[in-house]
């Protein structure tokens, strides 16, 4: 906490106005307890006694200007004027102003808001699109402000880490007793250990008079309890599946409800399932691509050089990827006259009569780049009055960071999917998170934060390291993905099938797999053969394709989809100034 040389604090219970000085005050952050030592005195001069108490939680005001320190509940001033009297209150607020009134505050409101919600409520009052200035600075401050606080709370949580053994009660036991003995043995190396814990915990195994007990006896008790559990676990699968048996006989037995005969069925079958594949994958699945540890660039005289040391392969990369991410703007669109009515964002009054097909080309505009033009005006007018939606509610937040995969690489920042996965399972900040991501939706102010993206390469062929065959990866920040996933691969789809604009033959679907697609490709060259048709089979792969997609191109073709123009922006205008770090 910054020094507060002279300010002001009101008690809510009194609405009395003192002055305060500090005096000494630790580090701060949000929830960490801080001390304080104050000096306080009176409106008219006279002095009271020093403060000494814990500081909670920094709270921000809507602007987040104020920064106020709140002081725990029924606090007391000592007058040292009138030998030991107290004033009490219920809360102390302290404000770095050097006055303020009563009637100016609201202590109610204000209360009711933990850090950043405040600030989050002024900007879906002053929300519009395109955002002011003063809405993209409040949602960059308020970004910064989640940010700071998921990543100083991963600090403070335990590590919870995945049991190398499957779990069953027999083998449990014996795990409580090597930890118990291995605890007893710290204890009498004269180590620090918690005795009152220990010896409840014996108590709890029924090994008490193991407290009494002499060292040696402890280390002959601990090597056996060892062995005991090394054999159990070499058979921890069938305990595993005998122990699940068991709970399902006794769920039968105790005639309890489906619902809890189903759970136990459903992890018998999910466990089953999981270690038959896990043999399948480990027999039949390729070995995982590795990050380069060494590149190969050709020279303009056709010679190849082989670059191994750290900065020597970073600076071959960012000149292939500089010339590999600029490949866009070889495209038509980016040419001549079209480029200028359109804009890199194709944000301008030219794209709404693209839309609306009525755009008249210039003369020196691409034929192609025309019948393109064409097809994004069919596309908009074929889907009519339908729209994608921009806001995101709290339960499909919750939904969507449920169920994905934990270990998922993202985020430069260290944002993790772990973090967005832990919070949805609180309902008060998943609200806060997806309220903040509607506000993106509707606004476009992307945070500063996902135009950073992690560049990790990869080996298209393992063994193969020429700079030309190396898989570039683009790691985005977490919430960045789900934004996109959300919006484009999920709503804008659907209202693409909705309107018949996804043909039959795209398998690329929730509920299809390859093996349809295969099947209806034999099919269909079977009914050729048989009807004696002519068939004509066309496997088109664009050279770099992703490398070459115009934005201004592609915003037209979101926009189509009746994509809002604000969550266009939000995606395309981070990819535009991405800060690419190279991982090697």
């Amino acid at each position: 906490m910054s020094s507060l040389s002279r300010s002001c604090f009101i008690t809510p219970s009194t609405t009395s106005l003192l002055s305060l000085e500090v005096l000494s005050c630790s580090k701060s952050f949000m929830r960490d307890p801080i001390i304080c030592s104050l000096r306080c005195s009176s409106w008219d001069g006279s002095m009271l006694g020093g403060i000494g108490g814990i500081v909670g939680p920094l709270v921000l005001d809507c602007c987040g200007v104020v920064e106020a320190w709140l002081m725990p509940s029924r606090s007391r001033l000592i007058d040292s004027s009138t030998s030991g009297s107290f004033f009490s209150f219920d809360s102390l607020l302290l404000l770095d102003l050097p006055f303020l009134t009563v009637a100016d505050f609201d202590f109610d409101d204000f209360f009711d808001w933990p850090p950043g919600a405040a600030m989050l409520a002024e900007i879906e009052e002053k929300a519009t699109f395109p955002p002011s200035e003063e809405v993209q600075n409040l949602m960059e401050k308020l970004d910064n402000l989640i940010e700071e606080i998921i990543l100083r709370s991963e600090k403070g949580c335990r590590q919870l880490y995945a049991a190398h053994y499957e779990f069953s009660p027999p083998i449990q036991r014996w795990l409580d007793k090597c930890h118990l003995l291995k605890w007893l043995l710290r204890y009498h190396q004269g180590r620090r250990v918690n005795a009152g814990n220990m010896r409840r915990f014996a108590k709890k195994l029924g090994m008490a008079s193991c407290t009494r007990m002499e060292v040696d006896d402890v280390v002959h008790l601990y090597r056996e309890a060892k062995e005991r559990t090394k054999d159990l676990m070499a058979e921890s699968p069938y305990l595993r599946k005998q122990f699940l048996h068991g709970q399902l006989n006794s769920a039968i037995d105790k005639e309890q409800d489906q619902e809890a005969k189903k759970r136990i069925q459903y992890v018998l079958r999910g466990e089953a399932q999981r270690k038959t594949w896990q043999g399948i994958h480990r027999a039949t699945k390729p070995r995982g691509l590795l990050s380069v540890t060494r590149v190969e660039a050709q020279q303009d005289d056709g010679s190849v050089v082989e670059h191994t040391t750290k900065e020597s392969i970073e600076h071959a990369l960012m000149s292939e990827l500089s010339t590999r991410f600029g490949r866009a703007e070889s495209a038509p669109v980016y040419q001549g006259a079209l480029f200028d009515l359109l804009g890199v964002y194709a944000n301008t009054e030219t794209a709404v009569h693209i839309l609306e097909g009525t755009f008249e080309p210039p003369p020196d505009a691409d034929a192609r780049t025309i019948v393109l033009l064409t097809e994004i005006s069919r596309i908009w007018q074929q889907i009519g009055e339908g729209k994608v939606s921009i806001s995101i509610s709290q339960e499909v937040y919750q939904h969507y960071w449920r169920k994905v995969k934990e270990k998922i690489s993202s985020s430069f920042s260290g944002l993790h999917f772990g973090h967005y996965k832990s919070i949805a399972h609180d309902d008060y900040l998943s609200d806060i998170l997806a309220r903040k991501m509607s506000l993106i939706s509707a606004t476009g102010a992307a945070p500063e934060r996902w135009a950073r993206g992690l560049t990790v390469m990869l080996e298209k062929i393992a063994g193969v390291a020429s700079i030309t065959k190396l898989r570039a990866i683009l790691l985005l920040e977490a919430d960045f993905n789900f934004h996109n996933k959300l919006i484009f691969g999920s709503r804008m789809l659907d209202l693409a099938r909705q309107n018949d604009l996804v043909p039959e033959e795209i398998y690329n679907e929730k509920g299809r797999t390859a093996e349809d697609a295969i099947l209806q490709q034999v099919l269909m060259y079977d009914t050729a053969r048989i009807t004696k048709r002519p068939l004509v089979v066309a496997q088109v792969d664009a050279a770099q394709c992703y490398d070459r997609v115009a934005l201004s191109m592609a915003a037209l073709t979101l926009r189509a989809f009746k994509v809002h123009n604000s969550l266009v922006l939000a995606m395309l205008r981070p990819l535009h100034c991405m800060e690419f770090y190279l991982r090697t």
